[in-house]
């Protein structure tokens, strides 16, 4: 009987019920005989593994309501393209819990079984549930166990060569960027000053992300870091609340500040002047650093709204500024 879990191709089907294995064949999986896999002790063992509590919950439940129905034993399972043999079950976990490659030879695809599926054939409903629901989270964690150690190769990297080897355009992929508006009520704000600031009454965070590919950028002209629409934070400065802005530029556990405005006013309306504000943090002419605050007119407003934020820095700045990550 062929198995074929949602998402595969038949490539990658398992050939269920093989009868030609030797009961003392041991599998490579489990080190254990071939034809003796407990279905149910098998899958107690990885709801073990799984350290998040509503998943356990959801598994212990559905096992204990429906594994009494469920085969003793799912037999021994053979994939087409290489003929390896393993015990059935093992083998099907492991394919939901990543690529479908023999766990031997690695024979096969990068295909991934699709874990949102209603069913997967020739499997008890119940019994997909609970692997879906397992797998799913076992997925989570390989995720999250990954990051971690590129995270740490990372670091380990960066400790030995720093940021100074590698040129601007390798830095700028892996630091992370965003503009932080902090809201003040009117009367503290205004009597605030940088390093002795009131607790603000909202923070809004704002992804940003080059303008231009460095590649295309005039030989002295300045890095230009863009966001998505800003229209959500109108609602709450246009009030005529005190904010600052800053821009900040995150790298794995570490960030620093690029740019700090002080704290300002909203320029809530504006039926006459400029469609952007300009905010520097040097007096020097050209500045090394700016921000600039974009704004546009509502159809059915007569107050402008927030369209974007620009971050905009020279290559020497943000070198300087990034090498202290």
């Amino acid at each position: 009987m062929l198995l074929l879990l949602p998402g595969l191709t038949i490539e990658d089907a398992i050939e269920l019920g093989c009868t030609n294995s030797d009961e003392a064949e041991i599998c490579a999986m489990t080190m254990q005989p071939i034809t003796q896999c407990s279905t149910v002790a098998f899958l107690d063992d990885m709801m073990e593994l799984c350290d998040n509590d509503t998943v356990r919950r959801r598994c212990a439940g559905i096992m204990r309501r429906h594994s009494p129905r469920w085969p003793a034993c799912m037999g021994v399972a053979r994939l087409r393209e290489c003929g390896h043999s393993f015990s059935a079950l093992p083998l099907i976990y492991l394919f939901m819990c990543g690529k479908a490659r023999c766990p031997m030879c690695r024979c096969g695809s990068d295909r991934e079984v699709r874990l949102t599926a209603r069913g997967g054939p020739s499997l008890p409903h119940a019994m997909w549930l609970f692997l879906c629901l397992l797998c799913g989270d076992a997925k989570v964690r390989d995720r999250a166990a990954i990051a971690h150690e590129q995270d740490l190769q990372m670091q380990a990297f960066l400790s030995a060569e720093g940021l100074q080897v590698l040129e601007l355009r390798d830095i700028l992929e892996l630091v992370v960027f965003r503009a932080i508006f902090s809201v003040y009520r009117a009367d503290e704000g205004a009597a605030s000053t940088r390093g002795s600031r009131p607790n603000p009454v909202a923070v809004m965070v704002i992804d940003m992300h080059l303008r231009e590919p460095l590649a295309t950028l005039r030989e002295g002209a300045p890095v230009v870091f863009t966001s998505s629409s800003c229209r959500g934070i109108s609602k709450t400065m246009r009030l005529g609340a005190v904010f600052g802005v800053r821009v900040i530029a995150d790298m794995l556990e570490d960030s620093i500040t690029l740019f700090d405005s002080d704290t300002t006013v909203y320029p809530c309306k504006m039926p006459d002047g400029p469609k952007h504000v300009t905010l520097n943090l040097t007096p020097e002419n050209p500045p090394e650093s700016s921000l600039c605050i974009r704004y546009e007119a509502c159809p059915y407003d007569h107050i402008y709204v927030t369209r974007c934020v620009e971050f905009s820095a020279s290559e020497q700045f943000l070198r300087d500024m990034l090498a202290q990550l």
